[in-house]
């Protein structure tokens, strides 16, 4: 078996280049979604109809928000800029602010989006937060005012004395209102992004672990594995060889990807990063029996990128890579991803990136240890068929 090993690893240099491509690849797709650990912000527009001394207050407060980067332009450009994606969204000041804060009626105020996801899920909370928090400073600095007028003193100094006061307080101390729908906001974007990063992690991972074990075919192609069945080698010692030559492959990438992002890219994985690599190690090794079945029932290199290509992107979906699995109703996917390694490899990272101990998740690994099993003897008793071609 060993000196399969060494020869198939001497043989797979050339696919050195291939995996460190798609290392990068993931790498850039991880640190694009891992960017909330790097200080991302999303860029907010504001335009101002009004034009009135509460809208520049409620424009001033928005600006003081470290979450999001706004910017105040016309109403023109700022549609244009949504539209073409270049902003998460604008916030629309309209005529009749001021004037319907005043009679305690509902502020002209809109937020226009093409988006519906984690970012936008935290800004409309802060927008209302932050216009509860103007209106009130508002009408506590005007009730104190107009008190005030009574033992002669001039409404407009002791009304923007009162205000900036309260803003100075509000400052250091934020509204518990506030807080709670930060707080639950933050950890439901957290959740999202956290689970986009692990998926595009297994996604790309499965890629080099079956194409490692897709060599097989090329051998048969060549009558080099005809050659070898002849031989006095063992059978299954030769399949074993060539899975662990395509698992090391598919570690590589793992190990790659997982520190390097780590500790180079400074990206927040949440859990314990070597518990990470062990689960994931698993899941290289179904992925690498996997690619030893395709080669064992596909006729020609073609059929085997072809299949590799859509079933690889059809488990990644199914699986749950591109979305959680929660948003998922159809009971035929949901009977689906029970049977695909990427749903259980998904939970497994997910559930370690959250906190959790290594026993916890064993159900899942247990799950990928037996896909491995069922993958590697399904092929094996297909390729043996081979075998007695050649006695």
């Amino acid at each position: 078996m060993w000196h399969i090993v060494k020869r198939k690893l001497w043989t797979q240099r050339s696919e050195l280049k291939m995996m460190l491509v798609m290392s990068a690849i993931s790498l850039m797709m991880i640190f694009a979604f891992g960017g909330f650990a790097g200080g991302y912000e999303p860029t907010v527009l504001i335009t101002d109809a009004d034009q009135t001394d509460l809208s520049a207050k409620y424009v001033s407060l928005l600006l003081e928000d470290k979450t999001h980067e706004y910017k105040v332009v016309d109403s023109g450009k700022g549609i244009q800029e949504v539209k073409r994606n270049k902003a998460l969204g604008m916030v629309t000041i309209g005529k009749g602010f001021a004037e319907d804060l005043e009679k305690g009626g509902e502020a002209a105020l809109t937020f226009m989006s093409v988006k519906t996801d984690a970012d936008t899920m935290v800004l409309q909370p802060l927008l209302l937060n932050r216009y509860n928090q103007m209106k009130n400073w508002h009408k506590t600095s005007m009730t104190i005012a107009q008190k005030a007028v009574v033992q002669g003193e001039n409404l407009e100094k002791v009304y923007n004395e009162t205000y900036n006061k309260l803003q100075a307080s509000g400052r250091t101390k934020k509204s518990l209102t506030l807080q709670v729908a930060t707080a639950e906001s933050a950890a439901q974007k957290n959740a999202i992004l956290m689970h986009s990063l692990i998926g595009f992690l297994i996604f790309f991972v499965a890629y080099s672990s079956v194409f490692g074990a897709t060599d097989i075919l090329t051998e048969r192609k060549m009558n080099t594995w005809q050659r070898l069945l002849i031989s006095p080698s063992s059978k299954f010692g030769m399949l074993v060889g060539n899975l662990l030559v395509s698992w090391f492959l598919g570690l590589i990438q793992l190990a790659l990807v997982l520190f390097v992002g780590k500790y180079m890219f400074q990206i927040d994985f949440g859990g314990n990063i070597y518990t990470m690599f062990f689960a994931g190690s698993l899941f290289c090794l179904a992925m690498s029996g996997f690619g030893i079945l395709l080669s064992a029932f596909a006729k020609s290199m073609q059929q085997i990128a072809a299949l590799t290509s859509v079933a690889l992107t059809a488990f990644g979906m199914i699986g749950g890579c591109l979305w959680p699995l929660d948003y998922v109703d159809n009971p035929i996917l949901i009977g689906l991803s029970k049977v695909i390694p990427h749903t259980y490899a998904v939970k497994a990272l997910t559930g370690i990136s959250q906190g959790n101990a290594l026993v916890e998740v064993m159900p899942q690994m247990v799950i990928l240890a037996g896909m491995s099993v069922t993958f590697l003897l399904i092929g094996l008793i297909k390729l043996m068929s081979y075998e007695e071609q050649y006695q």
